[in-house]
């Protein structure tokens, strides 16, 4: 059984502490981020590189944040990662998406 409304999975979300560090996991990305130092989010899948435009046009604030990582399993090659990978990988992602255009 489904609880909430359609829309719940857009706002659910739980925090858990690693390493000192205060992180938000969510489906959607999350733009407020409530004092957590990271949003761990998969629901963008890969449009940061597929689609871009899109992507930056329906979240303008993951546009530049160091502070919203994207775990979707396109992007993690559908494996485990650590959150020292995670990070590593969207710095990656960031400094070779800065520049798309909207």
């Amino acid at each position: 059984t489904v609880v909430g409304t359609p829309k719940t999975w857009r706002n659910h979300v739980h925090i858990i502490e690693d390493n000192g560090k205060k992180i938000m996991l969510s489906h959607a990305p999350q733009d407020n981020l409530n004092g957590c130092d990271f949003n761990i989010y998969g629901h963008t899948h890969n449009s940061v590189f597929k689609q871009p435009e899109y992507h930056f046009k329906e979240y303008p604030f993951l546009r530049n944040s160091e502070h919203h990582l994207c775990a979707c399993v396109e992007l993690i090659e559908y494996n485990p990662q650590t959150l020292d990978s995670v990070v590593s990988f969207n710095r990656k992602i960031l400094s070779e998406t800065r520049n798309a255009t909207i």
